[in-house]
């Protein structure tokens, strides 16, 4: 039993090792697919989905002329190009891909805050781009380059390490990078949710110091190192309290369904995740 329990235990932690190959670009493809399209058409018409649509329409019907910080930018960007996705009214996507360029991530002077923050945002923005990509590549080339390029700059960032305090004095500090702390929290499953969101939206993308894969397998190796530290082996507890589990989930939940969908890793199968669901729900 004690052999069972530490193979268990260890199965998660491995999983950020193990092989994970990008595939070429498919968009729409990281929540669903193109095929999946009418069968969310079908949905949104009956509830619980409807009451969830009118909600999303009404936002995007409603888009301020400015906004004040990127992460409810990039939730009416995704709005936008979900209710274009539905109705096929070329508006919303129009106004969607104005949001989107006007995006600024640390990268382009934008202030996100801390990093779980910052990780929501990516992955915000990855999930709109996706949906975007088709409409964009049949209307605007410009503007999906400039969304590729915000959001590879973005992830490449991320990639290479945010830096979240530095030790020493005089002129040489050490900075710590949030890959490098010993502690693994939301903060690491929300900041590399997002990256590994990113890197499976921009699988082709080649204009950064790392590539996708490079972004993918940090993501990868950060999200389930940090899962496996936070989740209690035998019940499934989650270290930081039901509150910060749900908080997590909001971007480490879409990250496994894109895992799973782009490059068929089912991580909702490993014994310590469906404890910890199980936990939550219980």
């Amino acid at each position: 039993m004690i052999a069972l329990a530490l193979c268990a235990a260890l199965a998660l932690a491995s999983v950020g090792t193990a092989a994970q190959t990008l595939s070429a670009e498919v968009h729409p493809g990281l929540l669903f697919s193109a095929a999946d399209i009418p069968l969310l058409k079908e949905r949104i018409q009956r509830e619980p989905y409807a009451t969830w649509w009118r909600i999303v329409l009404q936002r995007a019907r409603n888009v301020p002329a400015t906004f004040v910080d990127e992460r409810a930018e990039v939730r009416y960007a995704r709005a936008l190009a979900f209710a274009w996705l539905m109705t096929g009214n070329a508006a919303f996507a129009e106004r969607a891909l104005e949001v989107m360029q006007g995006v600024a991530f640390p990268p382009r002077g934008g202030d996100l805050g801390e990093p779980h923050n910052e990780g929501e945002v990516v992955a915000q923005y990855a999930v709109a781009y996706d949906i975007l990509h088709p409409y964009a590549a049949a209307n605007d080339r410009q503007a999906l380059q400039e969304m590729r390029s915000i959001l590879g700059e973005e992830a490449d960032r991320l990639w290479k390490g945010i830096v979240i305090g530095e030790v020493g004095f005089g002129l040489f500090p050490v900075k710590i990078r949030l890959h490098e702390t010993p502690h693994l929290d939301n903060w690491h499953i929300r900041a590399y949710g997002g990256l590994g969101l990113a890197a499976m939206a921009l699988s082709e993308y080649t204009s950064g110091e790392g590539t996708p894969q490079e972004w993918a397998d940090r993501a990868l190796e950060m999200v389930t190192s940090s899962l496996d530290f936070q989740i209690e082996e035998r019940d499934g507890g989650y270290a930081e309290g039901p509150f910060y589990s749900r908080y997590a989930a909001d971007v480490y939940l879409p990250y496994l369904f894109a895992l799973k969908n782009r490059t068929v890793l089912d991580l909702f199968d490993y014994p310590k995740i469906e404890k910890m669901h199980e936990w939550s729900l219980n």
